[in-house]
């Protein structure tokens, strides 16, 4: 078994969602099984503070890296960023749990 939790890096409301909600009930119930916490979207430019269009007009709208890997870190989970969640990148990054799984 494995857990995978993702957000929007584009969409902080989502990453509160998962930190609150989630991560706690998850906390209790399963200790024993790995977790990854994965942040999904484009960012324009890694700088920080980062500065894509959503974040130079509202600076409350972006999850920055340092927030994703910190809560990956409370969790003792693994951190991923993926561009989409398209094919490409669900082969690349869990091909291996898709081939155990079939």
């Amino acid at each position: 078994d494995i857990i995978v939790i993702k957000y929007n890096v584009n969409d902080k409301f989502s990453f509160h969602e998962v930190k609150d909600n989630y991560i706690p009930v998850i906390k209790r119930a399963l200790n024993s099984v790995p977790v990854i916490i994965a942040a999904v979207g484009t960012r324009q430019n890694e700088e920080l503070p980062c500065t894509c269009p959503l974040c130079t007009s509202d600076r409350g709208s972006c999850v920055s890296t340092t927030e994703g890997i910190q809560l990956a870190k409370e969790l003792g989970a693994t951190y991923l960023e993926l561009h989409s969640l398209d094919d490409f990148y669900i082969g690349k990054y869990f091909g291996g749990v898709k081939k155990c799984l079939s």
